[in-house]
């Protein structure tokens, strides 16, 4: 087995995406979860590469290099209903990241 370093898995909010979470190749990833507890989001990555925010069951995370805060993506999160609601997000987004969300079971990522 091989281990893995600034890497990142999204996993779906499901059975499924738990039991794939348990085959990747990470020894003592990072793991954040879901709203619902299952795994969302692992791997290996330095703390400042992950912002997250949230708000009523709706998850928004930016990995890799983003200058926005914790407390912006609270307020989107506060207004997100639907994924395609942060297309607006994604679209004014600086640097190099990844727009990652968990929205009420449902998930999105946009490179």
């Amino acid at each position: 087995m091989f281990a893995l370093t600034n890497s990142l898995v999204v996993l779906p909010d499901s059975p499924g995406g738990t039991r794939a979470s348990q085959r990747l190749p990470h020894q003592a990833p990072e793991v954040v979860s879901h709203p619902s507890g299952r795994p969302w989001l692992v791997g290996q990555w330095a703390p400042e590469q992950l912002v997250m925010g949230e708000a009523r069951g709706v998850r928004i995370a930016v990995f890799g290099f983003c200058p926005i805060g914790v407390e912006r993506l609270a307020e989107v999160a506060a207004r997100v209903r639907q994924p395609a609601d942060l297309d607006s997000l994604a679209r004014m987004l600086p640097g190099s990241a990844h727009l990652i969300a968990s929205v009420h079971g449902r998930v999105r990522f946009h490179g």
